[in-house]
């Protein structure tokens, strides 16, 4: 909020409204600036009360008073620390649908979504060539400015091309809150006992997220594509996921199976999903055309859903699903 010496019609108030909400939109009253005693004409609105979406700003207006020459501006905001967005990216270590790398894509499409958490599938680190040897999750998170957590399910010896680092494989999440320090022992890191001796071993990653005091777990999560070591490992995710004392939950990632197979059936007790009866608006899979579901955000606990849907994006094999929860 302030006096932002701009126009609603001027080119830098639609920068500054692509991040805030200005109530009145493009709208030139009421006027703000020369309500001054001396009969100059109010003829301008350069003074603002904005707000993000967890800060709705409502009823604005001016009280006429000459005590500047400005009027001061006052609105009504409602504070909304409960409502956050997320996003499941399975991201093919940033390849897109046409096998080319760009992980600069990905990074526009998190963005652009605005989501709040990230849980990420198939994400590398110094690996290989395929992905210029990057270090994706810091990446990411560096040009995101969001914190960062990661859980390697391949964790393979350094070649000539990874600079003597070590070249890993596996799952992460990004996050506008905190997540909170491994050393606590919030976090859970798990790799299947279903297909570990595979050449892509699968895993189950948690971590509790602080989202503005609520302590919520989020888990994120890959299943084999080998029906067998999958449902096995739907079994595995069950277990370790009941046993988990915190109430509100989420469960997010490439399942590999479509809604109402037998592993998604297995995590059902457990979880909700957040895409049920969207059918085919739900697809997430191949990206260019896509023809099932297999990626998922599923809940548990005193959460609402509030908004779903699939972002049409061909920056990876697989399209990032979003959505919107509310903490009850």
């Amino acid at each position: 909020m302030g006096d932002l010496n701009l126009w609603p019609s001027d080119q830098n108030h639609s920068l500054v409204t692509s991040k805030f909400h200005d109530p009145l939109g493009k709208a030139l009253t009421p006027f703000t600036y020369k309500a001054n005693r001396y009969g100059n004409p109010r003829n301008a609105r350069i003074d603002f009360i904005m707000g993000n979406e967890q800060a709705v700003v409502t009823n604005l207006d001016t009280i006429h008073t000459y005590a500047s020459d400005h009027y001061p501006v006052i609105a009504n905001v409602a504070l909304d620390f409960s409502t956050f967005s997320m996003m499941h990216y399975t991201i093919n270590h940033g390849a897109n649908a046409a096998g080319a790398y760009n992980l600069s894509a990905i990074e526009n499409e998190i963005r652009n979504s605005g989501a709040d958490i990230i849980s990420l599938n198939q994400v590398d680190i110094n690996f290989s060539s395929r992905s210029d040897y990057d270090d994706q999750i810091d990446l990411l998170a560096t040009r995101l400015g969001m914190k960062r957590s990661f859980h390697a399910t391949l964790d393979k010896e350094p070649d000539a091309g990874s600079n003597g680092k070590r070249r890993k494989f596996g799952q992460a999440f990004l996050s506008k809150f905190p997540i909170e320090s491994i050393d606590d022992g919030t976090q859970l890191r798990w790799i299947y006992t279903a297909g570990a001796t595979t050449s892509t071993p699968q895993g189950l990653f948690g971590a509790v997220i602080n989202i503005n005091g609520a302590r919520t777990r989020f888990y994120v999560t890959s299943l084999s594509t080998d029906s067998i070591s999958r449902l096995q490992q739907a079994y595995e995710a069950k277990e370790r996921i009941a046993a988990d004392p915190l109430p509100v939950k989420m469960l997010s990632g490439n399942l590999s199976d479509i809604p109402g197979s037998i592993p998604l059936n297995i995590l059902q007790p457990v979880f909700s999903d957040a895409f049920a009866g969207m059918g085919s608006l739900a697809f997430n899979y191949p990206s260019g055309t896509p023809a099932k579901t297999i990626n998922y955000i599923l809940y548990s606990g005193m959460l609402q859903m509030q908004q779903a849907s699939v972002r049409t994006s061909q920056a990876s094999t697989h399209r990032p699903i979003v959505t919107t929860i509310k903490l009850q």
